[in-house]
């Protein structure tokens, strides 16, 4: 079976629902920003535990039809969710 793979970006991303690990220097945490439109406008969820904030932001990527995309501390990423990549 083929592993999951997710960009590794810098920024929040205004297209894309935006998985932040770490927020607040917390490694157990993890934070979703979900875009809302036009005018810069997130909805974004209040730090979690990681593995409820990535079933999260799982279903509303579902939901929404919008690709996840994973933003902070790369260590703080569980492996076994798939792989982290980073655009050439």
């Amino acid at each position: 079976m083929r592993r999951n793979r997710f960009e590794q970006v810098d920024d929040i991303q205004d297209d894309a629902i935006t998985f932040e690990l770490s927020p607040d220097g917390d490694a157990d945490k993890a934070r979703v920003h979900v875009p809302q439109g036009g005018d810069d406008n997130l909805n974004t969820s209040e730090p979690i535990a990681k593995i409820d904030a990535f079933r999260g932001a799982i279903k509303l990527a579902n939901t929404l039809k919008l690709p996840i995309v994973v933003m902070g501390d790369d260590s703080a990423w569980d492996k076994t969710w798939g792989d982290l990549f980073r655009p050439i």
